[in-house]
């Protein structure tokens, strides 16, 4: 075989490899289209994406450096503006993951300081009282309401989560955290 058949043949092979993972970057920009649709997000499988949309870029750029080497002078403009097409669509669609995965972080951020806010009830309760209801998933996380003196001498509540370690429910029963403060 000729070194310019060998030529056209490799240039052939990626070129077809190019048109693979394009086709896939395209099904992975639908999907997260489809997500964004959608009110709740499924951001583990929106962080999977982002890594499979850096991978690509990054192996496409390679594949198109080699195909520029090898492809006819007159079809290097239109090789470029292809290969800027996919990576422009790539870059954009990361960019919009990047913004639901920070945004995400805050209303999740939001989310769990209000869930620790309102693990204290509206009810008096003793000061260093230890809510014996589960707050969260754990059978041994549990809310501890803390009144802390100021300065100025006024009370200000406190509220934490805290996770007790080999406590049973009749243990965490019998436990009083007391805080007495004689003003």
């Amino acid at each position: 075989m000729s070194t310019e058949t060998e030529k056209k043949l490799k240039l052939k092979r990626l070129q077809m490899r190019r048109q693979g993972y394009r086709a896939f970057v395209i099904r992975l920009v639908k999907e997260i289209d489809e997500i964004c649709e959608v009110e709740s997000y499924d951001y583990e499988r929106i962080q999977v994406i982002d890594q499979h949309l850096q991978d690509k870029l990054k192996l496409l750029n390679e594949l198109n450096e080699s195909i520029l080497l090898l492809c006819n002078v007159e079809e290097i403009t239109h090789e470029i503006e292809e290969s800027e097409e996919i990576n422009d669509r790539i870059l954009s669609k990361r960019k919009k993951i990047e913004t639901i995965l920070k945004n995400g972080d805050k209303v999740h951020s939001k989310i769990n300081n209000i869930e620790t806010q309102s693990t204290g009830s509206s009810e008096t309760q003793p000061t260093g009282s230890i809510e014996t209801q589960p707050t969260g998933s754990s059978e041994n996380q549990h809310a501890i309401n803390d009144v802390i003196p100021t300065v100025e001498g006024q009370q200000q509540e406190s509220n934490a989560t805290v996770e007790l370690p080999n406590t049973n429910l009749e243990q965490q029963h019998s436990m009083n955290l007391q805080y007495t403060h004689n003003p």
